[in-house]
C-alpha cells in the first residue's frame, strides 16, 4: 500500500500512479482509500481532474520517500562491499492485489527476492 500511495502522491494521479504500477485506477483508488481509513486522515483532496495533498499527506509522502531511499542507498552500499556471489535476501508481506506490482520492484541486478503472499487484508 505504501508504494501505491508513494506513485500516487509523486504523480498526484491516481491513473497515473496505476499505469506505473500495472494497476488499475479503481485498484489504486482503492487501496488509498483503505490506508486513509485505517489512518483516520484524509491524505488527498481529491478533484475532478486531480490529486492534492493534504498536510497528512505530505508529511507521510516524506517519511515514504525518505525510507525507499534509505533502503537503496542501503542496498547499493552492500552490493558495493559485496562480492556478485553475495546474495540480499528481502522477505516482504504483500497483499495478494499488489502481486502484479513486485516486478516493478527493483533495487539491484543480482538480488533475489522471496515474496509471501498474504490472504488477509491486513
Amino acid at each position: 500500500t505504501l508504494i501505491v500511495f508513494e506513485a500516487s502522491a509523486r504523480h498526484l494521479s491516481f491513473t497515473k500512479a496505476a499505469a506505473e504500477l500495472s494497476m488499475t485506477q479503481a485498484a489504486v483508488s482503492k487501496q488509498m482509500i483503505q490506508l486513509e481509513e485505517r489512518l483516520r486522515v484524509p491524505l488527498f483532496v481529491r478533484t475532478p481532474r486531480s490529486l492534492v495533498l493534504t498536510a497528512q499527506g505530505k508529511k507521510l509522502y516524506a517519511a515514504v520517500f525518505s525510507s525507499l531511499g534509505q533502503i537503496a542507498a542501503a542496498v547499493a552500499d552492500i552490493k558495493s562491499q559485496g562480492s556478485t556471489e553475495t546474495l540480499l535476501w528481502l522477505v516482504m508481506m504483500i497483499n495478494p492485489s499488489m502481486a502484479g506490482v513486485v516486478r516493478h520492484w527493483t533495487i539491484c541486478a543480482n538480488c533475489q527476492w522471496i515474496f509471501r503472499i498474504s490472504k488477509s487484508s491486513r
